[in-house]
């Protein structure tokens, strides 16, 4: 029963594994045929890797943005609490 069934299971895996590669071979193009458009991988890298270094570098600039916008704001809270300090020790003067 066992062999019957570990024969079985080695038929099985064979035979997928026949299929895979028939799948396979279709999707290839085969010798003197005119290759798709979309099958050149080198040419769809570097043109992934483009639009990424494009998006790096506009997220690079509007991080540049948000970061100088941040300074401003920290530069313009420490003039208002200067001038809370001014205010406060005019305050306890006038008492």
């Amino acid at each position: 029963m066992r062999k019957k069934t570990l024969v079985a299971i080695a038929v099985i895996i064979f035979f997928l594994f026949g299929i895979t590669l028939h799948l396979a071979a279709q999707k290839m193009p085969q010798p003197g045929e005119q290759l798709p458009q979309n099958f050149d991988i080198v040419a769809n890298l570097r043109s992934v890797q483009d639009q990424v270094s494009a998006l790096a570098s506009s997220v690079g600039t509007e991080n540049q943005q948000v970061l100088n916008k941040l300074d401003q704001v920290l530069s313009n809270q420490d003039k208002i609490l200067q001038e809370l300090e001014v205010v406060k020790i005019r305050a306890s003067r006038s008492r």
